[in-house]
């Protein structure tokens, strides 16, 4: 049954590091509980015991394919990380190697119970054994050396790396375009809820080279990269004389209450909803 739970909980472990997922979700539960639930129907229906050709030939198949997917999807989540390898001018962190380690061990440990890789010392079981070890020692020591340097997992990890570090100039532009196309396209500033991971999560980068873009390339906040868009179609709807109050107008583009729209509506504009409409009727 553990087996069952590896690809799944190796996926939701590297999604939830990555700032994808901060918090276990209904599809999380689902997942879990069908595959509990398929494998306690299966030992009922058909006991090990009694058929264990159907279980390895059959069911034990279902189960590796599951896992090969969850590999598969696990991998695509860490490709940034992994094209920071080939890339000399840019270092991974000790989170990005924990979870590379992670993954590069759910490949090897299977594979080592699978293949007699040290056939000296009786066949795979044994290879399995090892390698398990070596894998969960290697973490260990990553995850010791990373609760020294800083809050494991947590938004303030590497602060030497990022500190006074901007994106480079031709890759920060990349970023920015791309940036500004999925927000437009999409409207994700009319989103209130709208979360920095969210918004790294589109364009495929970390939550963290997402901050220091914004931070230190634009020399904005993530909250004022996004008011700037929510403002901008808010003086286009009171441009337009959209036949709406201005509060509600304030809703329409994302804010969540009158009094923030208020107060950033006067700090990217130097006025008010109210004067700005006056000064474009008198206009």
């Amino acid at each position: 049954m553990g087996s069952s739970f590896a690809g799944p909980s190796l996926f939701y472990f590297i999604k939830s590091t990555l700032g994808q997922s901060a918090k276990i979700t209904s599809i999380h539960k689902w997942t879990y509980l069908f595959w509990f639930m398929a494998i306690v129907i299966a030992s009922i229906i058909i006991p090990y015991d009694n058929r264990p050709d159907i279980w390895n030939n059959y069911i034990g198949t279902i189960i590796s394919a599951q896992f090969t997917i969850y590999i598969i999807r696990s991998g695509w989540l860490l490709r940034n990380i992994f094209s920071k390898l080939f890339n000399v001018k840019e270092n991974t962190s000790s989170t990005e190697k924990l979870l590379l380690s992670v993954f590069i061990g759910n490949l090897v440990i299977p594979v080592a119970f699978k293949l007699s890789v040290f056939s000296f010392f009786n066949g795979p079981c044994i290879s399995g054994a090892l390698f398990f070890s070596l894998i969960l020692y290697l973490n260990v020591f990553l995850f010791i050396s990373k609760r020294k340097t800083s809050s494991f997992f947590s938004d303030s990890q590497d602060p030497e790396r990022y500190a006074n570090k901007k994106i480079e100039d031709e890759r920060a532009l990349v970023l920015k375009e791309k940036l500004t196309q999925i927000i437009l396209e999409q409207e994700l500033y009319k989103n209130p809820d709208l979360k920095l991971n969210d918004l790294a999560q589109k364009i495929n980068i970390s939550s963290h080279q997402l901050s220091q873009l914004l931070n230190d390339n634009l020399g904005k906040s993530f909250a004022a990269y996004i008011n700037e868009y929510r403002i901008n179609e808010a003086c286009q709807l009171i441009a337009n004389n959209t036949p709406i109050k201005l509060e509600v107008i304030g809703y329409e583009v994302g804010f969540n209450s009158k009094s923030t729209f208020y107060a950033a509506f006067k700090k990217h504009t130097h006025t008010t909803p109210t004067l700005y409409k006056e000064q474009l009727s008198t206009i």
